[in-house]
């Protein structure tokens, strides 16, 4: 059966999870790929994860220094329609893999370059690992104040990384979108800084609407291990008789309702402080509530809760789970989230296709056992395409994507899109998506460079409306559960009757079918089902006595865990949808196929957790993080310095230890049995740690950063900014496009983060939000509607829109 990317030729020199990621994706939905690995190989396949994530790929071992293996790769790309790299800046050029050089062998190639920082940051030939990244971004302050100490919080889920990967994905599918609109190939980076910033919710437009000083003493105060938050009603976390932690999440009213129905406190909305629950001003209040929910699950065991609230399909509640027990939840296993590849048990494709399904079966290669392939001339010459002459205004100019979404895991996809070029509709009921009034700056972010339609779906002539709409639209999605889109007459066969070649996309929750399908799930579910929380925590925190804690012990743990699970999981669900779609689009324009397609956001965080979604018989354990955060080890963690300031360390192979011992000035630990071997230091970690931690509290923070990166030794410090005021603060983002200024005509001039992806064929098209209904009257117009009609249905309560103020 057809696949999506079939026919697609991917050369990947890349190293590391992102590029290998990307590119796993690209195969597992039919593209070939060949790994170009240096002698002696990748070094990353001494981590247990790149069996994952370089399933169904060739492998070539080629010394690109040498004439002859820059030949070899030569011919490998001039056939190729795909580079993909995560040099350095400066190393693509040595190595001859550098884009004008390939682009002159082959004008119609895609080229991907994925760093760290941009290829023209300050910080461009700082190493790009993942905690570095974190440190230089801020990303570790989202997590200070959790353990038990000052400081940021290792950031345990690879975030910039994923994000990265997927940047990667949706360049290359973008690019050849655009390769067939011009003809050309063209060259695209992303970056792990980038993807960082799809993780930035809101903060970074609090910086802009509110008061700095005020911000920034927020931060210092939850920098605090004493600052504890009072959560709100709709996101808390609870431990049950037996000691399994629980992640409630229920935002709507009617769906909190629902909770405290099943737990059976429906008796404390008679107190006039609850009445407008979950949406309560006081602390006090909420903390109130919060007790009385610890108190309640904590009187049963899961199994006694789990039989209680099964019935009750509106309330989300899931057990925290590690990655290795995902595989164990009832919805998991109906969606086939795991398959068996050769001995492995793994994460499956993100993206489930009706037409064009992928079915990934081919373990991940042995070193160089393509190597007879690659010297029998293996790609054939095929046709490539011709320029055409057209001149992009935007990579992905032309798709008109028509947007029914809620929330934020699905909108945010779309928005990705947006940023590249295509006319994103975001179609909302007449009171507006329900996430604008619980939290005002969501939307800043969700309906980014969108045009906004209020209208009543549940109307016959709002049902007309949407009829009108997704008959001239490329990509239809919604994230409703089961039944809400044939009542609102947008189910797939309600599009398809109208349009037979629609992308039609559900960004699902649990899925549209299986024991979970009908229950509502918020951002927290997700992470609680992937392990990302759990991760975050650490599990050791978790103990099987938690019930018998006293309440403020109990407050203590159970803001920790939801404050761990507070980091990613929406984001990671949107960025899914943003690639599924793209694999929707390859595989109706490359083949001609229409579809219904669908992600869940389980599938999307397992992925984000790459790290460790596979499973085998003598697996080691997934590394995590110790229970202050500091890091993984003392090789890679956060370090106190002097003035109270922190660093992070990464040397994670051998000559990166080495490097670091001669910039100490450490060179007998070479030699030191404790030291002297991987192995050796693993096993002598603490003594490890404790030696270093003396050294670095020397000096400075911007010392160490300044003194290590001269030496090539990566270390960056971690707690100078956070990410939002790293974006909007610092230049650098502005000059390369990570950071670009939009206007709107009622909210004004501001700053938001750029595209995840930046292409040297055409600019992005980044926009501001949009309002409830802004753009409803021309789009109305567009489809037909005299100025007279438009009134009417105005008047009848079918459509709305937001006055010059952005009122409605």
């Amino acid at each position: 059966m057809a696949t999506a990317c079939d026919g697609v030729r991917v050369v990947d020199f890349s190293q590391g999870m992102a590029g290998n990621l990307a590119s796993m994706t690209l195969a597992d939905y039919g593209a070939e790929v060949v790994r170009v690995e240096p002698p002696g190989g990748d070094p990353w396949r001494a981590f247990p994860a790149w069996q994952l994530w370089n399933r169904g790929k060739r492998s070539v071992e080629l010394d690109l220094k040498s004439e002859q293996g820059r030949a070899a790769a030569h011919e490998l790309l001039a056939g190729a329609d795909v580079a993909l790299v995560s040099f350095r800046p400066g190393v693509g050029e040595r190595l001859g893999i550098d884009y004008p050089t390939l682009k002159a062998l082959n004008p119609q190639l895609i080229y991907g370059h994925i760093t760290g920082f941009g290829t023209k940051s300050p910080w461009a030939n700082l190493k790009g690992y993942e905690g570095i990244v974190n440190a230089k971004t801020g990303r570790h302050l989202s997590f200070a104040g959790i353990a038990e100490r000052p400081g940021p919080g290792y950031a345990a889920v690879p975030s910039g990384t994923f994000g990265a990967s997927q940047g990667a994905i949706q360049g290359i599918l973008v690019g050849l979108y655009a390769r067939r609109k011009t003809g050309l190939g063209c060259q695209f980076e992303t970056s792990l800084l980038q993807g960082n910033t799809a993780y930035d919710m809101m903060r970074w437009i609090g910086i802009q609407v509110a008061d700095e000083q005020a911000f920034g003493m927020a931060r210092e105060a939850a920098s605090s291990p004493a600052a504890r938050a009072i959560p709100r009603p709709n996101y808390l976390t609870a431990v049950t008789k037996d000691g399994v932690w629980l992640q409630l999440a229920n935002t709507m009213p009617h769906l909190f309702a629902a909770q405290m129905a099943a737990l059976d406190l429906l008796h404390l909305y008679a107190d006039p402080r609850y009445v407008d629950l979950p949406r309560l001003k006081d602390p006090a209040d909420s903390e109130g509530v919060w007790e009385a929910v610890l108190d309640r699950i904590r009187s049963k065991t899961w199994a006694e809760w789990r039989e209680i609230l099964e019935p009750h399909t509106n309330v989300c509640v899931e057990p925290f789970r590690t990655t290795q027990e995902t595989p164990e939840h009832p919805q998991v296993q109906h969606n086939g989230h795991f398959i068996r590849v050769g001995d492995m048990e793994q994460v499956g494709p993100l993206v489930k296709q009706t037409e064009t399904p992928a079915s990934p079966s081919t373990p991940a290669p042995a070193l160089d056992q393509d190597a007879d392939w690659l010297a029998g001339r293996p790609w054939e010459p095929k046709e490539k395409p011709k320029p055409t002459g057209v001149k992009l205004g935007a990579p992905l100019e032309g798709v008109t994507i028509v947007d029914f979404a809620n929330y934020y895991a699905t909108p945010f996809g779309t928005s990705l899109l947006a940023d590249y070029g295509a006319r994103v509709i975001k179609v909302e009921s007449t009171e507006g998506d329900y996430s604008r009034f619980v939290v005002g700056t969501l939307g800043y972010k969700t309906t980014g460079g969108k045009e906004g339609l209020s209208v009543d779906l549940k109307s016959e002539e709002g049902k007309e409306i949407g009829r009108k709409l997704v008959a001239q639209a490329d990509i239809v999605l919604h994230n409703f559960r089961p039944g809400a889109p044939e009542r609102l007459g947008i189910a797939y066969e309600d599009v398809k009757a109208v349009n037979p070649d629609v992308v039609y996309h559900y960004g699902a929750s649990y899925g549209s079918t299986g024991p979970s399908c009908l229950r509502p799930a918020f951002h927290p579910a997700a992470g609680a089902i992937a392990g990302g929380a759990i991760l975050q925590m650490p599990p050791s925190l978790l103990k099987k006595d938690d019930p018998e804690l006293p309440m403020d012990a109990l407050k203590e743990k159970a803001w920790r865990l939801l404050k761990a699970n507070e980091g990613n999981p929406d984001v990671n669900a949107a960025l899914g949808v943003g690639s599924g779609l793209l694999l929707g689009l390859q595989a109706r324009d490359a083949l001609g196929v229409g579809q219904y397609q669908e992600t869940t956001m389980i599938c999307a965080n397992l992925h984000a957790n790459a790290e460790d979604a596979f499973r085998y018989e003598g697996k080691p354990p997934r590394a995590e993080p110790d229970e202050l955060l500091y890091g993984l080890g003392p090789l890679y963690r956060l370090y106190l310095c002097t003035d109270e300031t922190w660093v992070f360390l990464a040397c994670v192979f051998d000559k990166e230890w080495d490097d670091l011992c001669q910039a100490l000035g450490r060179a007998d630990w070479r030699e030191d049995s404790r030291f002297a071997t991987a192995a050796a230091r693993s096993g002598n970690a603490a003594a490890l740690a404790s030696e270093l931690e003396k050294i670095f509290l020397t000096r400075h923070a911007d010392d160490w950063e300044k003194e290590l990166v001269a030496a090539d030794v990566a270390c960056a410090r971690a707690d100078e900014r956070d990410v939002a005021q790293f974006a909007m603060r610092d230049s650098s983002n502005l000059e390369q496009g990570f950071t670009v200024e939009v206007e709107h005509p009622a909210h004004g001039r501001y700053l938001r983060h750029g595209a995840i992806a930046i292409f040297d064929i055409a600019p992005g098209r980044e926009g501001p939000l949009c309002d409830v209904g802004e753009h409803t009257r021309p789009i109305l117009k567009e489809l037909g509607y005299s100025d007279a009609e438009i009134a009417r249905l105005k008047e009848a309560g079918v459509v709305t829109w937001t006055d010059e103020e952005g009122n409605f």
